[in-house]
């Protein structure tokens, strides 16, 4: 009898709720969260931030605001590092710095406080998030001002140790069958011990 509502958000260079929270239980509702998830594609920047945010507010809904926060949850899927935050209006483009991934931090950290954070790495685990002596900032013109000093963390390191509630709560996977696998075990986790 019990009810299991979804909410996909989507996002690359911004972020936007695909499928408000729909209880799955009722098969068109499934239908309906399946054909969201496979009508997403990878396309233009990573605004994780902004996907996180989304969610957050989503557990505010009416429909699961007095759900206990243990028994929420969201799987951030991600094939790259962050490049974006703040709504998609500070970015570097095709890689990260580490002002994307403090931001993309903070917004993480307050998630956690409603909802337990599953972080899936695909394809992207162990590219950096940044390289040293990319531009950080830029001028007048176009003109490089600033310069990374370091290189940045690896995108599954930075999942698993700044996004996911926990290491076990990190995945990466390289290829179908691993993504596949991950999702298995997040859903083992999630369902684990109820009727």
């Amino acid at each position: 009898d019990a009810s299991r509502y979804v909410s996909v958000v989507a996002f690359n260079t911004k972020a936007n709720v695909t499928k408000g929270w729909l209880d799955v239980s009722v098969p068109a509702n499934y239908t309906a969260v399946v054909n969201a998830i496979n009508g997403l594609s990878a396309d233009g920047g990573t605004n994780l931030d902004q996907a996180l945010l989304k969610a957050k507010v989503q557990f505010s809904a009416d429909t699961v605001k007095d759900i206990s926060a243990s028994a929420k949850n969201v799987i951030a899927l991600t094939d790259g590092c962050p490049t974006y935050y703040e709504n998609g209006k500070k970015q570097h483009g095709s890689y990260g710095c580490p002002d994307t991934n403090n931001d993309t931090e903070k917004t993480a950290t307050a998630l956690k406080t409603v909802a337990g954070v599953y972080t899936v790495c695909f394809g992207a685990a162990n590219e950096k998030c940044w390289i040293k002596g990319s531009a950080h900032a830029w001028g007048l013109f176009g003109i490089e001002t600033d310069w990374h000093l370091t290189d940045g963390p690896k995108v599954g390191d930075f999942l698993k140790g700044s996004i996911a509630t926990s290491a076990s709560h990190a995945y990466n996977a390289d290829n179908t069958t691993e993504l596949m696998s991950a999702f298995e075990a997040i859903t083992n986790t999630i369902v684990s011990g109820l009727n």
